[in-house]
């Protein structure tokens, strides 16, 4: 086929595929008069991300990546026509999310990951002493928590050591929880044994692979050891205690010596001594509360040279500081990324409302993780 041939086999796909949009815009209508009279709110992220898995089911080859990239956009543009049939014309994604803000509560069940003696359940221990905890395998299961009966979850995003916990950075969007609420502790790695072990008799050590990362100059000293990564450092401490095997010990807290009956064999063995971890903790609802001055945002940039210092120039511009930016790959897109964004404002500020428009307008993706009191640093 020559070019006019194959434009007009184009055209004429062009000409399906906006039939299709406008028929598909017509069942979101529907959508969202459903969840308008059932009080529901637009956006329902375990759904995108079924659409998006599904993706992968049906293939796409080379075009995988632009495929999710390409649904990500309608799903932006259904969340927009939701949001205009909700409240009408010129509201944006921060209009519709202002509207929807939940005071904070009192919870009666907070999820963390791990058992007693973890860092999470000391987080949890420390600001919410009189709910319920339900205890969770991994970081995913304390996110599905919140649509299983948890008020909150809590969440180790960040060490002063080690850095950012990727696996959270992506659970967040795809869950589409929001940041409520901050918490940094004190963490102090040790290796524990079994009653009457020794530092000599030592062949195997588990711990969750930040635990042993932050142990990584104690650890080369004793290069014949076996390391283990293991779910959660109280976990590792829980099974050494069960194993009874003196040649088995575990890097965990304290708390976790104590309350698994194990013996400290090395105290402080983290190669940081101003190592802290940072904790957040998340939510189904978005709460912005007066006092809150930290925000967090998710958000995707076209591939084009300047496209993310056009994006740092609007915060520049507004006054704003980034306390953070960590970038994480887009699946199916090699080299491309989502970026991460700390900065200090809240969404109470006329300047930041303006920062935010502008970067919601420039960005492919956006989406906005929380609004919450910064932590008291250590």
């Amino acid at each position: 086929m020559d070019i006019k041939e194959l434009r007009e086999k184009i055209n004429g796909i062009d000409e399906q595929l906006t039939a299709l949009f406008i028929e598909r815009m017509e069942l979101v209508r529907g959508v969202a008069e459903y969840k308008r009279e059932h009080n529901l709110p637009i956006r329902d992220a375990s759904r995108e991300q079924e659409i998006l898995k599904s993706l992968s089911v049906l293939g796409g080859g080379e075009f995988s990546g632009d495929l999710t990239a390409f649904f990500t956009k309608l799903f932006q543009i259904s969340r927009g026509y939701q949001s205009r049939l909700f409240w009408g014309d010129n509201l944006s994604y921060m209009d519709e999310l202002l509207r929807n803000i939940s005071p904070a509560r009192e919870p009666e069940a907070v999820a963390y990951q791990g058992v007693k003696g973890s860092y999470g359940e000391q987080v949890f221990s420390e600001l919410f002493p009189q709910a319920q905890a339900k205890e969770c395998a991994s970081f995913e299961d304390v996110l599905k928590s919140l649509q299983n009966g948890a008020d909150y979850g809590i969440l180790p995003i960040e060490n002063s050591s080690t850095g950012g916990i990727s696996e959270v950075y992506d659970l967040l969007r795809k869950y589409g929880a929001y940041i409520v609420r901050e918490h940094v502790i004190k963490v102090e790695q040790n290796l524990l044994g079994v009653p009457g072990a020794r530092i000599q008799d030592i062949k195997e050590v588990y711990s969750h692979n930040e635990g042993l990362s932050q142990s990584r100059d104690f650890l080369a000293e004793h290069p014949l050891w076996k390391q283990v990564p293991y779910y959660n450092t109280a976990v590792s401490a829980q099974y050494v205690s069960q194993s009874g095997d003196p040649s088995k010990a575990a890097i965990a807290s304290l708390r976790a010596a104590e309350q698994y009956g194990l013996e400290v064999l090395a105290r402080g063995i983290n190669f940081n001594k101003n190592n802290n971890t940072r904790f957040i903790v998340v939510s189904s609802s978005f709460e912005a509360e007066k006092d809150a001055d930290k925000m967090s945002i998710y958000l995707s940039l076209t591939h084009a040279s300047g496209a993310l210092a056009q994006m740092l120039d609007i915060f520049s511009e507004a006054g704003i500081n980034l306390t953070k930016i960590e970038s994480r790959p887009i699946y199916n897109k090699s080299w491309e990324y989502y970026f991460y964004i700390d900065f200090e404002g809240s969404v109470h500020e006329e300047r930041v409302l303006r920062a935010l428009a502008r970067a919601e307008k420039q960005a492919e993706y956006f989406e906005v993780l929380g609004n919450y009191k910064s932590a008291v640093r250590l």
